[in-house]
């Protein structure tokens, strides 16, 4: 399992694991680019996947490494 974590919106999360709740948002949370689409979320759902297979490399402040 990677020891990265990455934000991910709403819709990507309830495609990726499918369930019947739906992921909440915070209020007043800075927009930051969803690690699988790019689109600006608030959800602050973060989950684990190797940075080398989606499009955000692990650029952006919002990512930690589980390790450290």
């Amino acid at each position: 399992m990677s020891p990265w974590t990455h934000l991910i919106c709403g819709p990507d999360f309830a495609d990726r694991y499918p369930n019947d709740r739906q992921p909440p948002g915070v209020a007043g949370a800075a927009l930051e680019p969803c690690c699988f689409c790019g689109t600006p979320t608030r959800s602050r759902i973060y989950v684990r996947h190797d940075p080398n297979l989606l499009p955000c490399r692990a650029q952006s402040a919002a990512h930690h490494r589980g390790d450290e």
